[in-house]
Formats: C-alpha cells, sequence, structure tokens
C-alpha cells in the first residue's frame, strides 16, 4: 500500500468517525439519517496544503437527506458528497436546514440545494484558492471575488 492509498484511507476513516461523532452527539435528533453514499468518486489528488482529497463526479448519484441540520452539520455533509472543502467562521449562524428526497440526486442537484439554503439563510460560497468560504451576503461587497471563466 503506497503512501497516497494511506492518506485516502485516513481521510474516509477521518469522515466516517465524525459522522459517527455527529449522530452520536445528535442521538435525539439525528441531522443525518445515512452517510452520504457516493458511487463513483474519482483518483485523489493533493492539493498545494497537502491536504488529500478526492474529487467526485457531478453526475454520480447520493442520498442527501437532512434533518434539523445545523450549519455545520450541513457544510460536513456537502463536503463529503462533493469533495469541495469549506471555510466557515468559528461562530456559524445558527440555522437548521431539512432536506428530503425520496431517491438518490445528483451531486450538483445536492449542491444547489445546498446553495439555495445558504441563501434563504443569507449566506453565500466565495472561491478562495482551493477552498470556498463561506460568508454573509450582506457582507459580499466587502469581499474580493475572484473570477473565472469556464467550469470549475
Amino acid at each position: 500500500m503506497n503512501s497516497s492509498q494511506r492518506q485516502v484511507i485516513q481521510i474516509v476513516l477521518a469522515c466516517a468517525v465524525g459522522w459517527l461523532v455527529t449522530s452520536a452527539a445528535s442521538a435525539n435528533s439525528p441531522a443525518i439519517k445515512e452517510p452520504p453514499a457516493v458511487e463513483r468518486a474519482e483518483v485523489a489528488e493533493p492539493d498545494p496544503t497537502g491536504i488529500v482529497y478526492v474529487p467526485h463526479d457531478p453526475n454520480a448519484l447520493v442520498t442527501f437527506n437532512l434533518e434539523d441540520a445545523d450549519l455545520l452539520e450541513l457544510v460536513r455533509t456537502m463536503s463529503q458528497i462533493t469533495g469541495r472543502r469549506f471555510i466557515i467562521a468559528t461562530k456559524p449562524r445558527n440555522i437548521k436546514a431539512t432536506v428530503y428526497a425520496p431517491t438518490k440526486v445528483r451531486v450538483a442537484d445536492a449542491y444547489e440545494a445546498f446553495l439555495s439554503i445558504l441563501a434563504l439563510n443569507g449566506m453565500t460560497v466565495v472561491p478562495a484558492g482551493p477552498y470556498n468560504k463561506i460568508v454573509e451576503t450582506a457582507k459580499i461587497e466587502s469581499q474580493p471575488v475572484p473570477l473565472s471563466i469556464g467550469p470549475r
């Protein structure tokens, strides 16, 4: 087993442990009915910080159901589903979101639902290098916003 395979296994285990801790912490009102299942993932690739992540195919099908999830749980779930990295303020807004999808949805559609939940709560996503910052929409005009052309 090479080092990149070990890193991928460590990341998968860390995600699983995070999900278990989150589920145990909210035993009275579980936020996630089941861990997001991604049918197909691409090869892990390191970023400039040395963190290995697995980008996910936007057309892959996933289970996306949440019940009374707070912002941290929502972002953690979306990171697991999409393979994207997010930065959240140390004192995130207190929101609760519920998503019911009777069938599996495409990763791209789950991400659109995530953006809608943020927009309904006065927040948005701003690219910041290999990360995505979650910021208040009202404060967006004071943020430098990088422009890009084509798929990201």
